[in-house]
């Protein structure tokens, strides 16, 4: 029998106050947007003016939004590590690598300067989130390659576990 071992990694909850005053300051703000982009479509004439300023605003509400509903999802089960990117009920695999494929699992800073030639890391970390950050190597398609994550006791574990039982078989059968 497997033993699956899963955490989920998001940013502290809003309280219900400030989730009701960012949609109000998202409503402000695009009534706002509103009032300045006909202001601009009257002086100027133009469109393009109230188009641009319309997607300001909307891209500054989604990028405002979406730290509050970000999360990751690590998982280990059969061997396997899978890292998820979450939005709500929405789920993006990023990884799915059998843990044997591991090269080397330590705290980020020791295995960024261990391995500097690696510049471009995966990091599907939070930054409010408490947990160490910890990095693995891997190499795909011929390429060696870093991801980090937060992992908690459990998760941390299972991947030393099985990196252990990897060098083990490297030992002994060369």
């Amino acid at each position: 029998m497997s033993q699956m071992v899963q955490q989920l990694i998001h940013t502290k909850e809003t309280k219900p106050l400030t989730g009701v005053l960012m949609i109000v300051g998202i409503v402000a703000a695009l009534t706002l947007a509103s009032l300045v982009s006909k202001a601009l479509q009257m002086v100027t004439g133009n469109h393009v003016f109230s188009v641009a300023v319309w997607l300001v605003t909307i891209l500054l509400g989604v990028f405002l939004m979406r730290d509050r509903v970000l999360e990751y999802r690590y998982t280990v089960v059969d061997g396997a590590l899978f890292l998820e990117r979450m939005h709500g009920q929405h789920a993006k695999l990023l990884l799915n690598l059998p843990v044997m494929d591991i090269l080397s699992f330590g705290p980020f800073e020791e295995m960024q300067s261990k391995h500097p030639e690696i510049k471009n890391a995966m990091k599907p970390v939070l930054k409010g989130c408490s947990y160490e950050k910890m990095a693995f190597t891997y190499r795909e398609h011929g390429v060696l390659k870093m991801a980090v994550i937060q992992p908690n006791a459990e998760i941390r574990a299972a991947l030393w576990d099985e990196e252990a039982r990897r060098k083990d078989r490297e030992e002994k059968w060369g």
